[in-house]
């Protein structure tokens, strides 16, 4: 029997019943007849189900029973429930049964904005026009470029068609002449924001956005580096450096960005170079780029080294960096927490891959961090197997000094040093097949007495040698790594899980990690050789004509 609203207590008992962190366990169950709210602590019985396919269940009329309790509510616990009901549609049809659930609801339903789509720049172009109180509400921004002249043409006739009403390229335009720092002319703006290429009509986009935490840049090009065909205007660059110098009206965002995220299409674009369009942006503490190389660097000195003494997350994936360069700029980041690292290999667009081009060195990687022992929490470094077993290098030294390292996340061959597994690993002889006792202690004994969560890539079956070692010391407390709490070891795809090889190895690893407190886990995928996975080539995203 399903409880009615009569039987609900008051929106006080439930704010003094319920603490903060129980928020997220409140369900909405609707039956045939009537509508509840009930706050659960486990999962409820085979009948009750989530709020959101509930209502897709439920008819007009039932939904809008659900008015009743939840306008109860207080505003903190309410936000909270409308949070958990997934479905857009399912929030929209909330939205609609009162004032107040429909302004409870509208932060969410614009809280994040992605330009893709046929239709959705104009759509939402014409939501701010039409109500310019949810530009506020969007914290997460995602555009996508393609920076050739034909690449909007569906998408700029749209804005057309969805937005008909006399004087609206008029309104436009007037905004564009009301937003401070832009060196260009409204005009020349509007006519590429109608009839040109993304970078227009995105920059005009992020202007009208006031409080924006997130910013993820797809597949711009040249564009933040202001280069490429000289012929075009790039308007982002322009809209970062009127934001940096203005914090009033359309650019207040300059003061909440805290989140940004580039992707080069063509994995070209400068490390400091990508950075240098941000320059004046004290707010951000969360820099990825995917796809950066050191070309050109040299243009850039210290002096031009922007923004990045703040951040405390840096991700740099699919990029190839050089070492020198690479520890120079880590030199500026004094207060990370989080630094990942996906060292890819060259394209072959110079001509035909070369080791030395690939210039990975995990020693000197090693070095470039160690100014960062006192705060650095987490570390993610992955290069490709192949190309370090062609050049002789040494694993990264003196992670043992870091203080509050409590993840550590890198593949087999950094972690102990050059592959020994097989002796003819492609193509080349190694002086002895397995590692050594030595070579296994001096790998343990370089990890931090800090470390919490410990994964390795790219492994072999010499891990479990690795692990034996480890669990030994452990078992005899002759190792300091008293925190460790999770191991996860991810194989080739065409490795065994489990040894069956002529050593006699003992298979109860998982037993014993379990008796010293160790959750131990262990499966398969490729190699990551590139990156992480994902495809930034992704074909829901191109804008065709």
């Amino acid at each position: 029997m399903f409880l009615t609203s009569r039987h609900l207590p008051s929106a006080l008992d439930l704010r003094a019943s319920y603490s903060k962190s129980s928020i997220s366990n409140v369900s909405v169950l609707i039956s045939k007849s009537d509508v509840i709210l009930l706050p659960i602590r486990s999962p409820p019985n085979p009948t009750c189900c989530p709020l959101g396919s509930e209502i897709r269940g439920a008819s007009n009329c039932q939904v809008r029973k659900l008015q009743m309790p939840l306008n109860q509510l207080p505003e903190e616990l309410l936000a909270e429930v409308l949070r958990n009901i997934d479905n857009v549609e399912d929030r929209l049809q909330v939205s609609l049964t009162s004032q107040r659930l429909h302004e409870a609801v509208e932060p969410i339903l614009y809280s994040s904005f992605r330009q893709t789509g046929r239709e959705a720049t104009g759509a939402f172009i014409r939501t701010i026009l039409e109500k310019p109180h949810v530009a506020r509400f969007v914290k997460s921004f995602t555009a996508h470029s393609i920076n050739s002249p034909y690449a909007l043409a569906t998408e700029l006739r749209a804005v057309s068609t969805v937005l008909p009403r006399a004087g609206f390229k008029q309104r436009i335009g007037q905004m564009m002449r009301d937003i401070p720092g832009i060196t260009v002319s409204a005009d020349k703006w509007l006519s590429d924001f109608y009839f040109s290429y993304w970078d227009a009509c995105t920059a005009f986009l992020v202007l009208l956005l006031p409080n924006i935490e997130q910013l993820q840049l797809r597949v711009f090009e040249s564009v933040l580096l202001n280069c490429g065909d000289e012929l075009l205007l790039h308007y982002l660059p322009l809209a970062f450096r009127a934001a940096s110098l203005e914090t009033e009206t359309f650019l207040a965002w300059q003061k909440t960005l805290r989140s940004i995220t580039i992707e080069n299409w063509e994995e070209y674009g400068t490390l400091i170079g990508s950075l240098a369009a941000f320059s004046g942006f004290e707010s951000i503490r969360s820099f990825t780029i995917l796809g950066s190389e050191d070309f050109a660097e040299e243009y850039y000195d210290d002096g031009d080294t922007p923004l990045i003494s703040d951040l405390t997350n840096l991700s740099l994936l699919s990029s190839n960096i050089g070492s020198d360069t690479l520890k120079d700029f880590l030199s500026h980041c004094s207060q990370l927490k989080r630094l990942e690292y996906f060292h890819k290999e060259v394209s072959g667009r110079y001509g035909p891959p070369d080791a030395h081009d690939n210039n990975f060195s995990p020693a000197a990687f090693g070095r470039g961090i160690e100014h960062l022992h006192e705060c650095l929490e987490e570390l993610v470094v992955v290069a490709s197997d192949y190309w370090l077993n062609m050049m002789p290098f040494d694993a990264p030294r003196l992670l043992s000094e870091f203080e509050a390292l409590r993840l550590l996340d890198t593949t087999e061959c950094i972690l102990l040093g050059r592959d020994k597994t097989d002796p003819s690993y492609f193509g080349w002889t190694r002086l002895h097949q397995h590692y050594t006792m030595e070579e296994f202690r001096e790998s343990i004994l370089n990890l931090p007495a800090s470390l919490e969560h410990l994964t390795v890539r790219n492994c072999r079956v010499d891990i479990f040698d690795w692990l034996d070692f480890l669990l030994e010391g452990l078992e005899s407390s002759e190792l300091h790594l008293k925190k460790l709490q999770e191991i996860t070891f991810i194989f080739h795809e065409t490795s065994p899980l489990i040894p069956n090889d002529s050593r006699s190895r003992r298979i109860d690893w998982h037993e014993r990690a379990l008796r010293l407190g160790i959750k131990l886990m262990n499966h398969a995928q490729g190699e990551v050789r590139w990156g992480p996975p994902g495809d930034i080539y992704n074909q829901d995203d191109v804008q065709m004509p």
